[in-house]
């Protein structure tokens, strides 16, 4: 069996990864840090929609996400929103691309687990 590689990041940590390239000193280029989101076997993005949504933050996304779909490597989304907000979030583009290839929405509809008392 073949090793395989995951990253699992939120998507602010994401677009600050790719925003630190800005600074003079910074040792990674904007497009080694995307490539380096896109790389993986399996990417995993939690808290799609807590930010505010800029076009740069979409822009980020895009370049991503569809870097993976044409390689046609997965992704698992994790959100509070429901799918429509996602893909309002992300822009058509992207969430027609998620679509293809038979993606799927999993709704986990039940309480919370961390407000449960110990």
């Amino acid at each position: 069996a073949e090793n395989r590689s995951a990253l699992f990041t939120t998507v602010q940590r994401a677009i600050r990864r790719v925003k630190d390239t800005w600074t003079k000193d910074s040792q990674e280029t904007e497009s080694q840090a995307i490539a380096a989101l896109a790389y993986p076997d399996l990417l995993i993005l939690d808290e799609v929609g807590v930010q505010f949504g800029s076009e740069f933050e979409k822009q980020v996304l895009f370049d991503v996400l569809n870097d993976r779909y044409e390689k046609r490597k997965p992704v698992i989304l994790l959100s509070n929103l429901d799918a429509k907000e996602v893909a309002g979030y992300l822009g058509e583009r992207i969430a027609d691309r998620l679509r293809e290839d038979g993606g799927k929405v999993i709704v986990f509809n039940w309480e919370s687990h961390r407000k449960q008392k110990q």
